[in-house]
């Protein structure tokens, strides 16, 4: 690092050093001090005459600790020492660079990194394609080099910012890529900043924080708090400006900065005028008889402020360019005096002996002037000056102007149509009112009376018309106003002349009064209670449940992601939970009845009283959520406990208002930052707790832990290469024979899907079809696997094997949320397979889960000659009168049935019983899952049409199968 300073700097350092041995032996003596470390990267800093260290980061430090308890002390370096002990070592970076336990603050500001190049050398715009084929320099860990880096710029690097510079001068490199600050403070120093040429479109900003143990709290703490309040002061803002004469990439990105930067116009001028003046006394010493030309060039041609150096006698003065640019034909100077003679009888002041006095300008602050551009326009100046030097009388001036000309002729318009947009107002139903510095209301317009519902009131006592929660909000809109030159808006609550509350919009600016050196502020109104109650009715319509009442699902995961983005070392948790097979109380009893738990479920959860502070929200059909805040000691036990009460109130609830109906329930939860790290995870991973919860009937409660995380890990994975399964076709499709209880031929079969995955084998469709269905992949593969069984049916016709009807399984999905039917046929007519020979599997309760779009789809797929099968009968909740009305040809006897025939007599009736009425009805009955011959026989007496299970196959291979079909019949073994 190039310590600018000589031995002025080998003496702090010395001092430093000392200071830091002294310490190490008196460990103890001060509780609180922090050792600052000042990288090689860090912004510019300087040694002042007096010893002291001057510099952008190191003024923000010294505010940050300033009336507190820490003391600071400062180190230089490189990089940090390796042999530093010190618990308290701060220092500034956008990346960490001592070691893991470090954290960072708050933004402090960005650092700018951009591309230079030396006069005469490349003074057209420069891309980073251009860079590839450029010699390009830089400094060594340098935040800007892994940029250039990923955009394939190779890089020399050198230790500091003159030896770069160096290079860069002599042509060892075209283009110096480094700190725009640094740069630009060591180019004036080796008198070069006029021929450096910088190149904005390569600008690159580097976030900057204080880094600093992690085990201390208080500091982190400390530091971010007082970073807010000079940051939300502007505090920080005019230091960054007083340093580097230009607005901060931060102010430009803020949505408020109108908050954060100078209040006025005069303001700005002020903190520029007094950044400049240190600027040019730090570097005085440095020009005795005459002021740097590149310091007029390069630093103060930084924004479009006019700038003058002066003296007093006129002896000697330099303009920037924007002044050169505005006042004179051909950029050069003219004669200062000359240039005030000839405005004096334009400007205000009236006299060229006041245009004219230094004192004028250095005594009157925000000095008015009226002065003719180079094309005859008046422009309106506001003067800010400071005297930098004084010597035999002879003051040296700098001068700061800001042209108001634009704004000024504004506000003279806005007020001279005052009068006329009163009465405008007045008939577009608006009233208009204004406010004063002291918060009284000086005025309000003969409509606002009218408006209000009254006759006449004291325009102070307007503000007890107010509602008391809005009150304070009101005034707050006015100061805001008064700060800034934007619009501000406010709705509140008004008394009408019926002490009825009623919803006002006011839309605030500020006015300015230069008799009093103040700003009034002019508030606009209008009555918007029907807009009001419009805007509820449609909030109401669009994140409210219409059933419960309640928080919809789009509104509750939208307060959890705004609670969340502005949550500041906060915990909070979801806790989801989901009624245990509702369905069957909808099918049991009716969809009102249904209805009716819902809202009692609902009432409860908000009537609870740990959920006073919680966000309460239906998900969905049955299933709800809590959003809750956590303090620190909350854990998980609490969570539960919660839980289970509000468990048992749903039962109780639910049993006493619905006829002793009983229920349960499953819940599941996460908590953030614990578990999730943001809102999507936390959502997310609260419903896939709940549906393991679901998933066990042990289980009541879930919460998220590294076992599920582990199973979340497993599951992505799993979809990931169900994906790939499908891009590749990597299923395969296995037949199971349905076989005559008469004479054991073979009459039909089922086709079956298996994944064929290149690392596990043949995997069931039980473990990978609910996840196709979940990522949407389910139709792809079940459209797939239709056309392959119609492909393999025709392929076995053509080769002269018994035609046989092949049924193929449909997903709710498919059959629901696809045109079915236009699908079946589209694939028949393409592969010329005869309808007849093709059956759709649905099961009872997919079925019945539309009733009228079942019949009307069942019905299209039996005109093209499809038939239907209803699979797992008896599982569900249905009645044989659906079964009646449903257009099928076959229903199945499920498995759980089949298994206890030959066991339990119950079973054996009942079966008996489904086995006759669907008979009566005329449809085929198939028992699948026979593996025994004591229930064949059972099956057959009860004059069972098919049989299907392990007793005659398990699904098998097309090839194996194809066997099967040649052979036609199974011998009884």
């Amino acid at each position: 690092m190039r310590f600018h300073g000589g031995s002025v700097m080998k003496k702090i350092i010395v001092t430093f050093l000392s200071s830091l041995l002294m310490l190490a032996f008196c460990a103890g003596v001060s509780a609180k001090e922090v050792h600052f470390v000042y990288l090689e990267e860090c912004a510019p800093f300087q040694v002042m005459e007096d010893e002291t260290i001057s510099g952008f980061e190191i003024e923000v430090l010294d505010k940050i600790f300033e009336g507190t308890d820490y003391k600071v002390h400062y180190i230089f370096s490189e990089d940090i020492p390796e042999d530093a002990l010190f618990s308290e070592l701060v220092y500034y970076s956008g990346r960490k660079t001592y070691d893991e336990h470090y954290v960072r603050s708050d933004l402090v500001y960005y650092r700018a990194y951009s591309a230079f190049t030396y006069d005469g050398g490349h003074d057209e715009e420069l891309s980073i394609a251009d860079l590839k084929n450029m010699k390009v320099g830089t400094l060594k860990k340098q935040y800007s080099n892994l940029f250039l880096e990923e955009n394939g710029v190779e890089v020399m690097t050198y230790s500091s910012t003159l030896e770069l510079l160096d290079a860069l001068r002599s042509g060892e490199i075209e283009v110096a890529y480094t700190a725009v600050e640094s740069t630009m403070r060591t180019a004036f120093d080796e008198d070069i900043l006029s021929k450096l040429v910088y190149h904005h479109e390569l600008t690159l900003n580097e976030p900057v924080y204080l880094w600093m143990p992690g085990d201390d709290e208080e500091l982190l703490d400390l530091v971010n708090k007082r970073i807010k309040e000079l940051y939300e002061s502007g505090e920080l803002e005019s230091m960054y400006q007083s340093y580097f004469m230009a607005e901060s990439v931060r102010s430009q990105r803020d949505y408020a900065k109108s908050r954060v930067i100078a209040v006025s116009i005069s303001a700005g001028l002020a903190l520029f005028v007094i950044g400049i003046a240190i600027t040019i006394k730090v570097y005085s010493s440095y020009e005795k008889t005459k002021l740097s030309n590149s310091l007029i060039e390069g630093i103060l041609d930084y924004g479009n402020r006019f700038i003058l150096i002066w003296k007093s006698d006129y002896s000697y003065y330099e303009t920037n360019k924007y002044f050169k640019k505005t006042f004179y034909d051909d950029e050069e100077n003219g004669k200062l005096a000359e240039f005030f003679e000839s405005n004096a009888d334009e400007t205000k002041n009236g006299d060229v002996a006041s245009l004219k006095s230094a004192d004028n300008f250095i005594e009157k602050e925000n000095y008015v002037t009226l002065l003719k551009d180079k094309v005859g326009v008046l422009r309106e100046v506001i003067w800010n000056s400071i005297i930098i030097n004084e010597r035999n009388g002879v003051k040296t001036i700098l001068s700061i102007g800001s042209d108001v000309t634009e704004k000024n002729q504004l506000r003279r318009e806005l007020s001279e149509s005052d009068a006329r947009s009163e009465i405008i107002l007045e008939n577009a139903g608006v009233a208009y009112m204004t406010v004063e510095d002291d918060e009284t209301i000086s005025y309000l317009s003969d409509y606002a009376y009218e408006l209000m519902g009254i006759d006449s009131i004291d325009a102070y006592s307007f503000v007890e018309k107010i509602h008391p929660s809005d009150r304070r909000g009101f005034f707050d809109a006015v100061s805001d106003a008064r700060k800034c030159d934007d619009v501000v808006k406010l709705e509140i609550r008004v008394s009408d002349g019926d002490d009825a509350y009623r919803w006002f919009v006011f839309k605030f600016r500020k006015l300015e009064n230069p008799s009093k050196k103040t700003y009034s502020v002019a508030g606009l109104f209008y009555d918007n209670t029907a807009e009001r109650e419009k805007d509820l009715k449609i909030e109401k319509l669009a994140f409210r449940d219409d059933l419960t009442g309640i928080y919809n699902r789009r509104k509750f995961l939208s307060i959890v992601k705004d609670t969340i983005r502005r949550a500041e070392n906060e915990r909070f948790a979801i806790i989801t939970f989901n009624l245990d097979k509702f369905h069957r109380f909808n099918d049991l009893y009716g969809v009102e009845v249904g209805d009716n738990i819902l809202q009692l479920i609902a009432k409860t959860l908000l009537n609870h009283p740990y959920s006073a502070n919680c966000y309460c929200a239906r998900l969905g059909s049955d299933e709800f959520a809590a959003f809750i805040p956590l303090s620190k000691n909350k854990e998980e036990d609490e969570l539960e406990e919660y839980v289970i009460d509000l468990s048992v109130k749903f039962k109780n609830q639910v049993a006493t208002e619905c006829d002793d109906i009983k229920f349960t329930i499953s819940a599941g939860g996460c908590i953030y930052p614990d578990n999730a790290n943001n809102y999507r995870e936390l959502y997310e991973r609260a419903i896939y707790s709940m549906r393991i919860a679901k998933s066990d009937t042990k289980i009541l409660f879930k919460i998220h832990d590294d076992e599920i995380m582990q199973q979340i890990i497993s599951r992505e994975l799993l979809e990931k290469k169900i994906y790939d399964a499908v891009r590749k076709e990597e299923f395969e499709i296995y037949y199971q024979p349905k076989v005559s209880a008469d004479e054991m031929f073979i009459t039909s079969a089922e086709a079956l899907i298996r994944w064929n995955d290149p690392e596990r084998g043949i995997v069931s469709p039980g473990e990978f079809i609910p996840i196709a269905e979940d990522i949407g992949v389910i139709s792809e593969i079940g459209t797939w696997m239709l056309r392959n069984v119609c492909i393999q049916n025709k392929k076995w016709q053509d080769a002269g094997i018994k035609p046989i009807k092949i049924s193929v399984n449909v997903s709710a999905i498919e059959f629901y949320q696809t045109d079915i039917v236009a699908n079946v046929k589209s694939i028949l007519e393409s592969t010329g397979l005869e309808p007849e020979y093709l059956e759709i599997e649905l099961t009872e309760s997919m079925a019945l889960v539309d009733i009228e779009a079942t019949i009307t789809k069942m019905t299209a797929l039996r005109e093209l000659g499809v038939g239907i099968s209803m699979d797992d009968f008896g599982t569900g909740y249905s009645s044989l009168s659906y079964i009646q009305n449903l257009p099928i040809d076959e229903l199945k006897l499920d498995k759980s049935f089949i298994d206890k025939i030959s066991e339990d007599e119950t079973t054996k009736n009942i079966t008996t019983a489904m086995v006759y009425l669907a008979k009566t009805i005329g449809l085929t009955v198939v028992a699948e899952g026979v593996e025994k011959w004591e229930q064949f026989d059972l099956l057959k007496e009860m004059q069972c049409d098919l049989i299907q299970g392990y007793l005659f196959s398990k699904p098998v291979a097309a090839d194996v199968f194809e066997e099967q079909l040649r052979a036609e019949t199974f011998p009884r073994k």
